[in-house]
Order: structure tokens, then C-alpha cells, then sequence
């Protein structure tokens, strides 16, 4: 229900039309009786005026009181219709503009039970000058000669006409705010969906820019690690236990210097090349990695990795960087320490064999309202130490290999991500 003080106004017009059309009605027919009638509906719609200003004060009796006013309306409306003419007076539609106007705040229930109610008020004045209970107020010569309220015909017609009319005029108007009201929702919610496109365009374009200026800034140092390495590779003896630890940093280095190239290029598509990858071996060489980091938070890591699974298509550059992501992730999840299951099994896709890859850890876990826009670009709950890109960018890998990332969690009860791959063909 729309603010009733919007039909302050309104309600205001309706005491000066009924109050100058019972001053004319008393001054043509020379009726003092009138007067009286006239003051007691201005004093109603006076009353509902300052019921209005003062809406808050009512509380729990809103609704009673908007009903009152409501019926209060077409009350002063009948009278007003009374005093200039009765069931010869044109502009009886008068009641159609009014419940239009309600059907559109209060909705289609509240205009046709308020067109009923038109409906009986009009016909009991109708009936009433019939019958004679109130005396009619012809205010033009023409239907004082010729009274069409007195002719049973017309008044059946009249009221037969108006009851469509109100009914009608009730529901159309509801219809097509209805209709108007849905559409400026859609509409809302487009231009909303393009503020936040917008604004995260805008914040990735920043960020581009800074991290173009960062990959420039790193790309000598990385250069400076791989020689280092390259040369303690050359000095050492080649079953140097060494040996194993300089090549994951060949590689990670080569993995780092791959990704400064992706920040250049950061917001424009990048195409890498798709090999048969074997998961398992992804998933071990990420392990192997984060082991130390993990072990420093005395987090547990348990493996359960499938045996024969199938190869997945796909840049194992850019899955070590999802998984890794992952993990990190779940490393922010157990501040206190905890437990960490990677689990690698076969599945079945709907285009056929995948490989799905089950990340549980026992962390803190996530609300509803988290879990459902944790997946969102510059969405963290990590305050200033979350740049809100990582889930977002392991998601976009993922379903750039034509798979999907899927999260279950609980709050207190831990996270499971879950990575589907199609298997290769």
C-alpha cells in the first residue's frame, strides 16, 4: 500500500467540491438544510485530512483507518453528486477517475471492493430521491420540467452503466499499473545489473592498469630467479637432492612470469593452448607446493586421489592456478588449524565422462547471503587482505574449460568445493 498522504490533495479537493456545490445548491434552491449537510461532510473530510497528517501516530490501525477514509471519499463524492443534480448531473464518471486512482496505490482487491461500495452509495441516492426520502436538487430548468429522476427506465440504466463503469474503470486501471509497475521493476533491475557492470569495468581497468605497471616492475627480478636457478642446476650434480627443488622453481617461476603476462593483458581475452592434462598430477604438483604454507597453520592435508582417471583438455598452467587459488583459499578458511581433503574421482557430465576434483576443508564456513555472491568479481570477506578476484577468477578458468565450479558450505560447518571437467574426447 503506496503512502496515504499522497491523496492529501485529493481529499482536499473533494471538501472544496463539496462545499461549493452544497453553497450552490443552497444559494439556486434557497434550502438552508443543505448547509448543514455540507458542513457535516467537510467536517468528515477534514477529519480523514487530519487523520492523514498525522498517519504514523496510528500504528497497528493504519489499515482500518485508511479503509475508513477511503469509504469516507466516496461519501463526500455521493453528496457532492447530490448537491448538483443527482442522477441528472453528466459527470458522474467523477467516481471511475477516483477509483482508478486507488486501484493504482492500494491495488485491484481495494479498488473493486471500494467500486462496490460506490456502486451502493450511488444507487442508495438514486433510491432515496426516488422514493422521496431526500429531495432532489435540479439545479437546471430543463430537468426540473422533465425529472429523469423520477423515471424508473433511466434510473435502472443509469445504475446498470455505473456499475460497469466503476468495475471496469477499478480493474483497467489496476491492469495497466500492474503492467507499468512490473515494467519499471525490470527496467530497475537492468539499469542496477549495468551500474555494477559498469563499475566493476571501471575497477578492472584500474586494476589493469596498476597491475600492467606491477608486471613490468617484476618481470626482471623473475628473470634474475630463473638464471639464478638455471646456473645451480648446471654447478650442482644431477642426483643432487637440489636438483627436485630447483626445478618446482623453474617452474614456478616460469608459472609466475605467465601470469605477469595475463596482468598486461588484464580484461582482454587470452587464448591458451589446450593439451590432455592429467589431473592428479596438477593436483599433486599444487599439494607439493602449499604443503609448507599449509603445515605453518597446522593444517592437516589428506589425499584421495583416483587411480586411471581420464585425461581433461585443457591449459595446466591455468588449473594449477585455479587449484592453487583453492587451496589458499581454504588456508584462509582454518586460521586455527583444521583438515583439508582433495578427493579426485570419475563423474558423468551431462556431455558425457568428466573428472571432478572435491576440495572439503573444516573451516569457518559461509552464510546463505555469503554463499550466494561468493563467486561475484571484488566480492571478499577477507576486509582490506581480499581483493575479492580470486573465486571469481578460478570460476572463469573453469568454465573456460567447459566445467563447472559448485560450493557447499554451512556456517561452523566447513566448505567443499567442487571442480567438474568434461574428460577429453
Amino acid at each position: 500500500m503506496t503512502d496515504p498522504r499522497h491523496e492529501q490533495r485529493f481529499r482536499l479537493l473533494t471538501v472544496a467540491g463539496v462545499v461549493a456545490g452544497g453553497a450552490l445548491a443552497s444559494f439556486l434552491l434557497d434550502r438552508v438544510e443543505v448547509l448543514w449537510a455540507v458542513l457535516l461532510i467537510a467536517a468528515i473530510e477534514l477529519a480523514m485530512l487530519g487523520v492523514v497528517a498525522t498517519w504514523s501516530r496510528w500504528g497497528r490501525h493504519l489499515f482500518v483507518m485508511d479503509s475508513f477514509a477511503l469509504a469516507a471519499d466516496v461519501l463526500a463524492i455521493t453528496l457532492g453528486l447530490h448537491f448538483l443534480g443527482g442522477v441528472e448531473f453528466p459527470f458522474d464518471w467523477i467516481y471511475a477517475v477516483y477509483l482508478s486512482a486507488v486501484s493504482i496505490s492500494r491495488g485491484p482487491r481495494t479498488g473493486l471492493i471500494l467500486a462496490q461500495w460506490s456502486i451502493l452509495c450511488y444507487g442508495t441516492l438514486i433510491w432515496a430521491e426516488y422514493q422521496g426520502l431526500w429531495p432532489h436538487m435540479a439545479l437546471l430548468p430543463v430537468f426540473a420540467r422533465s425529472p429523469l429522476y423520477s423515471d424508473p427506465d433511466y434510473i435502472l440504466t443509469k445504475l446498470f452503466s455505473n456499475a460497469v463503469m466503476f468495475n471496469v474503470g477499478a480493474l483497467t486501471a489496476a491492469f495497466f499499473a500492474g503492467a507499468i509497475r512490473s515494467k519499471v521493476e525490470e527496467r530497475t533491475r537492468e539499469l542496477q545489473q549495468a551500474q555494477v557492470q559498469l563499475s566493476q569495468s571501471q575497477r578492472l581497468a584500474t586494476l589493469g592498469q596498476m597491475a600492467a605497471s606491477l608486471a613490468h616492475g617484476l618481470a626482471s627480478p623473475i628473470t634474475g630467479i630463473k638464471g639464478s636457478a638455471e646456473l645451480l642446476m648446471e654447478e650442482l650434480p644431477e642426483a643432487h637432492p637440489g636438483q627436485r627443488r630447483l626445478e618446482q622453481i623453474l617452474h614456478w617461476a616460469d608459472h609466475l612470469a605467465s601470469i605477469l603476462d595475463r596482468l598486461r593483458n588484464l580484461g582482454r581475452p587470452t587464448k591458451e593452448e589446450r593439451v590432455p592434462v592429467e589431473i592428479n598430477g596438477v593436483v599433486g604438483e599444487v599439494l607439493d607446493l602449499a604443503a609448507k604454507l599449509l603445515g605453518q597453520r597446522d593444517i592437516e592435508v589428506r589425499r584421495v586421489l583416483a587411480p586411471d582417471l581420464p585425461l581433461v583438455l585443457g591449459s595446466a598452467r591455468l588449473l594449477e592456478e585455479m587449484f592453487m587459488n583453492l587451496v589458499m583459499n581454504a588456508k584462509d578458511a582454518m586460521p586455527n588449524g583444521g583438515k583439508l581433503t582433495v578427493t579426485t574421482r570419475r563423474g558423468d557430465g551431462p556431455h558425457g565422462e568428466s573428472v571432478l576434483v572435491d576440495l572439503q576443508d573444516t573451516g569457518v564456513g559461509m552464510s546463505p547471503e555469503v554463499k550466494k555472491r561468493i563467486f561475484e568479481a571484488f566480492f571478499t570477506t577477507k576486509g582490506e587482505r581480499g581483493s575479492g578476484l580470486g573465486l571469481n577468477i578460478c570460476r572463469q578458468i573453469v568454465v573456460d574449460h567447459g566445467g563447472q565450479l559448485t560450493v557447499e558450505s554451512e556456517l561452523g560447518a566447513g566448505s567443499t568445493f567442487t571442480v567438474r571437467l568434461p574428460a577429453a574426447r
